[in-house]
């Protein structure tokens, strides 16, 4: 596994091609289409827009599946981000706690997910 900021763009756009399935319930495109049509729409066509899907999550998610890497986040790290406050100015501070599922995080994001309250309990 490579450097979390700097590994390959495709690596990046596949990660998020995964995490796109289980945000639509569906997988982005057809795959029992024939393998070359679906080549072409990975490579090509953007995915069709998310429903059932907040506005913001799903932009976060447009943006990193765009064809062209210089739309996307420049890191991985920077996409993290991006996709953790989304989730939390949504769903909320501690939001991952009622996934159930074991997150590993970077310090950064755990901060970010689940920022410290003040003295007045903000």
């Amino acid at each position: 596994m490579g450097d979390w900021d700097h590994p390959p763009i495709c690596t990046r756009w596949g990660s998020c091609s995964t995490g796109w399935s289980p945000a639509a319930g569906r997988p982005p495109f057809d795959p029992k289409q024939p393998l070359q049509a679906l080549w072409h729409q990975h490579l090509v066509d953007p995915p069709p827009g998310l429903t059932g899907v907040p506005e913001a999550l799903a932009g976060v998610i447009a943006r990193a599946l765009a064809k062209d890497p210089a739309e996307r986040w420049v890191t991985a790290a920077a996409f993290a981000d991006d996709l953790a406050r989304t989730a939390t100015s949504l769903y909320g501070r501690g939001w991952t706690a009622s996934t159930g599922i074991q997150l590993h995080l970077t310090d950064t994001l755990r901060r970010t997910i689940d920022p410290p309250t003040t003295r007045n309990g903000h």
